[in-house]
């Protein structure tokens, strides 16, 4: 959930410079499938920019246990300031504020829709042209209004301007201005802390009415009329999440628009302004402090305690019966069984039956015999009653049933950074922080090896965490079955200029 929720910061981000930009320069043309098309292009971009990033949007690995931010400051020296468990529990918390805002928008639209579908199955149905049905309610607090393949109205408003009416709401149907909506509608439930996703759906809405306006004015009907009409029909119950209401957007901004002049061509140029507010965007997004925070965020959990712990692994809470180190040749078998201790037994059992998790990710069957002998070394399998575990990359896990845990716990391993840690200069100079991840080895007797840099942000700053990495005193180690076995473990260490 939370790589939604950093998903959605970095697509707001996006979505708001578009927009301002579109606002400024091209929502008062009289081009309106044109700006159309872009409004749904922007929404586009705004989702599918994130991915562009070097942002981690997929599931956090459950095996690896962080400890959280280690906040490496600068006051007047170089030193090292103490971290917070502050920050982990504020986005925990600003997760679930996120998930229930979330809700909240897609209950409300689920009442809208139910509400429409009841006022559509309670009125006098008449057919239209083009397989398109004609709504009359008696209800006549009920504006005007289409939706998917319906046009609704109060009888009153059919006595009265029936015919115009009809033509304006055909051409939203015609147009199919509902699909418009509900992806607008789907934005403001993805993004419903953004101001500017309530922003976009009020101008695509507009731009509907500016198409269904110009429909009706082309089909000879008096203009005057019409907009006499609009000023009447300005009130009554609208369905502004789904529906086309004949009374929505603002009367003025339509009335002038009626009397522009088409747009040339050469105008539409001015969309390209688009490219470089989206590019801002992301390069917004790039920066130390932004990047820092969006990572921090993908990692948020549900868990209002703020605690990153290791977490158990339901695939290996199994009771071990064997376990045994093979050589592995040319290519794998389709599968080996281990029997006893002091010797080792192989043949080709057939594993129907079993479930296989291959470096505890669960696989079909046939995937342990696609195993070449280029992409491991060593092997390690694990036999239990209903599953079989292959640990490849010479033996070590991703998860354990008991995790490696620094001497004294998390306190002590953050206590021991904060105090070994040192602000390189060059860094310090050229105001360089981010969060840096170091993945590391903690091997069966609790040493640290291979430390290597998962999240870079500059060589100085990456040097520097391998340099502490490589300090860390032995870990208790981690164990499967009571058993010592070497696990992947990963550190984030957030470096950060204090003001």
């Amino acid at each position: 959930m939370g790589q939604l929720f950093a998903w959605s910061m970095v697509s707001s981000l996006t979505l708001a410079c578009m927009y301002l930009v579109y606002k400024w320069m091209l929502a008062g043309e009289n081009q309106h499938s044109f700006n159309r098309a872009i409004l749904l292009m922007i929404y586009v971009v705004s989702l599918v920019a994130p991915l562009m990033l070097h942002f981690d949007f997929s599931a956090p690995h459950k095996a690896a246990p962080e400890v959280g931010n280690i906040m490496v400051g600068i006051a007047a020296s170089p030193v090292a300031a103490t971290p917070s468990a502050i920050g982990p529990l504020l986005l925990n918390m600003l997760l679930i504020i996120y998930l229930i805002g979330i809700g909240g928008v897609s209950l409300s639209t689920v009442v809208v829709i139910l509400r429409l579908m009841h006022l559509i199955s309670s009125g006098e149905r008449r057919l239209l042209p083009g397989g398109k049905i004609l709504v009359l309610t008696s209800d006549i607090n009920v504006a005007p209004f289409s939706w998917r393949r319906y046009v609704v109205m109060s009888h009153a408003d059919w006595e009265e301007a029936g015919e115009v009416i009809v033509l304006h709401e055909m051409r939203h149907l015609s147009a199919r201005h509902w699909i418009d909506l509900f992806i607008a509608q789907a934005v403001v439930a993805f993004q419903w802390y953004n101001p500017v996703a309530w922003l976009m759906r009020e101008e695509l809405k507009a731009v509907h009415e500016y198409q269904a306006d110009l429909a009706v004015m082309a089909s000879g009907s008096d203009i005057h009329e019409y907009q006499m009409l609009l000023i009447k029909k300005a009130v009554g119950a609208r369905f502004p999440s789904l529906a086309n209401s004949l009374n929505h957007s603002q009367l003025k901004k339509r009335i002038t628009m009626m009397y522009k002049n088409r747009s040339s061509a050469g105008r539409r140029l001015r969309s390209l302004a688009l490219v470089p507010a989206c590019a801002a965007a992301l390069l917004v997004a790039c920066t130390p402090a932004a990047k820092s925070v969006i990572d921090d965020a993908s990692e948020a959990t549900l868990d209002v305690s703020g605690n990153k712990g290791s977490e158990k692994s339901p695939e290996t809470t199994v009771n071990i019966d064997e376990v045994a180190v093979i050589a592995v040749g040319t290519a794998a078998k389709r599968m080996i069984t281990i029997s006893g201790t002091d010797s080792v037994k192989s043949d080709n059992t057939d594993l129907d039956g079993y479930t296989v998790y291959i470096d505890g990710k669960k696989k079909d069957a046939d995937a342990f015999s696609k195993l070449e002998s280029s992409e491991i070394k060593m092997m390690k399998v694990v036999k239990s009653e209903n599953a079989v575990y292959v640990e490849t990359k010479n033996g070590v896990v991703e998860s354990a049933e008991e995790m490696p845990e620094f001497p004294g716990g998390v306190e002590a391993l953050m206590k021991y950074l904060s105090e070994n840690i040192r602000y390189p200069s060059n860094a310090y100079e050229a105001k360089i922080e981010g969060r840096v991840v170091v993945k590391f080895i903690v091997c069966e007797d609790g040493r640290v090896r291979d430390p290597q840099i998962e999240r870079s942000v500059s060589e100085d700053l990456d040097a520097e965490a391998i340099r502490v990495v490589k300090s860390l005193p032995a870990f208790t180690p981690g164990k499967n079955g009571g058993k010592p076995v070497a696990v992947s473990f990963r550190l984030p260490v957030n470096f950060k200029l204090q003001s």
